[in-house]
């Protein structure tokens, strides 16, 4: 079983506005998207019932059931991640993050994210 994380808090900024989110990156066959085949008719299942692929992220759908600010539980105080950005004053502050030369790896997964090639190229 493999130990990787496929589940992600994501912060953007769209619309001149940081949004949280909630994201799934996890392939058809993990156990997120795994359904009994009568899903439908029950609650719950145990782990060792034979199940069909490619439903959408079961944790996804209970994020967006409650809402982001209702499923992230921690510390008060915790940060996440520290994201590096410029600030400059022209008729106003701007603040702008600093996006660092990405591999074609990394480069896929953002874009996975909705994050577009041609937004990287500009901000380079």
């Amino acid at each position: 079983m493999s130990t990787q994380n496929h589940h992600h808090v994501e912060l953007k900024i769209e619309g001149g506005e940081l949004h949280r989110g909630f994201t799934c990156t996890a392939p058809e066959d993990a156990s997120c998207r795994r359904r009994p085949k009568d899903h439908e008719q029950r609650e719950s299942w145990s782990r060792d019932e034979a199940t069909e692929t490619g439903f959408p992220c079961w944790a996804v759908d209970w994020v967006n059931a409650v809402g982001i600010e209702d499923a992230i539980i921690g510390y008060p105080d915790q940060v996440l991640a520290r994201v590096p950005v410029t600030i400059s004053y022209e008729e106003g502050v701007s603040i702008e993050p600093i996006t660092p030369d990405l591999s074609g790896a990394e480069l896929a997964e953002i874009t996975r994210f909705g994050i577009h090639e041609e937004d990287q190229e500009e901000k380079r």
